[in-house]
């Protein structure tokens, strides 16, 4: 009688030999090289636990879209890949202008001024210039992976901002965090 586990094993191997695969079982089997990060784990990564500094802290959410061209990047076209159309805009009687408003990357994370405030302690203050350094980090990276970065700013009062730009594959990705202003 043919044990079937054994057997299994055998033809295992054997496929396994001809498609120039290793068996598990093989102890000189190669490390497998490590899996450099994608975008999105990197800016988690370095998102992580910080926060949009408003009346509410809203952490940092990774966001993509699909994107046709650099157009979608406009306050309109941005608008347009949310799926906010320009009837709903007629139909509404809410103009564009007062719906979305774009700003700079470099001009939307705390300074180290903001963060002392925040903590109520000095600028030299460990944590605080710990908090700035992982901003700035943040925004390097940002800078780096993403072709025209900018910050598109949604709604009015609960304002949804994305830290947007166009990743590798010329899609929309980056950052979507909240802020409350009243």
């Amino acid at each position: 009688m043919v044990n079937k586990t054994s057997s299994h094993k055998q033809n295992s191997a054997r496929v396994a030999s001809k498609r120039g695969l290793r068996s598990r079982g093989n102890s000189t089997k190669q490390p497998s090289s490590p899996r450099s990060p994608g975008l999105r784990e990197q800016l988690e990564q370095v998102a992580h636990g910080l926060f949009h500094v408003s009346e509410a802290d809203y952490p940092y959410r990774f966001f993509s879209l699909p994107s046709e061209s650099e157009k979608d990047l406009s306050a309109q076209g941005f608008l347009i890949r949310l799926g906010v159309s320009q009837q709903f805009t007629d139909e509404f009687n809410v103009p564009t202008d007062k719906l979305v408003s774009e700003m700079a990357l470099e001009d939307f994370f705390p300074t180290i001024d903001v963060l002392a405030d925040y903590y109520g302690s000095g600028k030299s203050d460990p944590k605080v210039v710990s908090v700035w350094k992982r901003y700035q980090k943040l925004e390097a990276l940002l800078k780096k992976h993403l072709r025209g970065v900018r910050v598109i700013r949604v709604g009015s009062v609960e304002v949804r901002s994305y830290i947007a730009g166009l990743d590798k594959d010329g899609n929309i990705a980056g950052l979507l965090t909240t802020c409350i202003e009243t």
